[in-house]
């Protein structure tokens, strides 16, 4: 589209086009909006080589994201290699092989992280730095809240009585730094939370 060819101007100016002809697969990281799929049809079109590094690097880290996407924050480093290897579609017989160097060297760039979990899997380095901080946040989840007592307030501090399990939930929350609450549909979920944050005469 004319934006697009805007874009790609203002972005690398007379070069693109030569640019475009020695690895379009830069456009995926250098301009939004351009993907995997998208940048793999200009290559078609421009006779790019299917073995080119740069399309295996883009096809495994699409696979990876695809994957985020379906909500698995992890892929198997074996099943990675298989779907890669399935989108990519490569003309040699050791494809698998040429895919699974490229990962490699995503890995050793710290583009991707390998991890040995209960298997060997791959993720977004990301995906590692968000669960090793809520990991973090858990571990400490039996220390006691710092704003509360260990017990609730007398039943005279709230606005409706609490039936056994809501209390049971609200001293949990004084307890404790992290608290689940969990219930079905009507269970009072929301009415405990309403009460504990209704509670402003409670000296902890």
């Amino acid at each position: 589209t004319h934006f697009q060819v805007t874009t790609l101007v203002e972005k690398f100016g007379n070069h693109v086009v030569p640019m475009l002809q020695a690895d379009p697969y830069i456009l995926i990281s250098e301009v939004p909006g351009f993907g995997f799929k998208r940048v793999d049809k200009i290559a078609r079109r421009l006779g790019t080589p299917k073995e080119l590094p740069s399309r295996r690097q883009a096809g495994l880290r699409y696979t990876i994201q695809a994957a985020l996407d379906d909500g698995h924050c992890w892929v198997e480093y074996e099943d990675l290699l298989d779907r890669a290897n399935a989108l990519l579609v490569l003309d040699n017989l050791d494809s698998r092989e040429l895919i699974e160097h490229e990962l490699e060297e995503l890995i050793g760039a710290k583009r991707l992280v390998c991890c040995p979990y209960e298997r060997l899997v791959v993720a977004d380095p990301e995906i590692q730095s968000m669960e090793e901080y809520l990991a973090g946040i858990f571990q400490n989840a039996w220390s006691r809240n710092p704003n509360g007592t260990g017990s609730i307030p007398q039943e005279r501090y709230f606005g409706e009585p609490l039936n056994e399990d809501q209390r049971a939930a609200a001293r949990n929350a004084f307890r404790y730094s992290i608290s689940l609450m969990t219930g079905g549909a009507g269970s009072g979920k929301t009415f405990t939370i309403d009460q504990l944050m209704a509670d402003r005469d409670f000296d902890a």
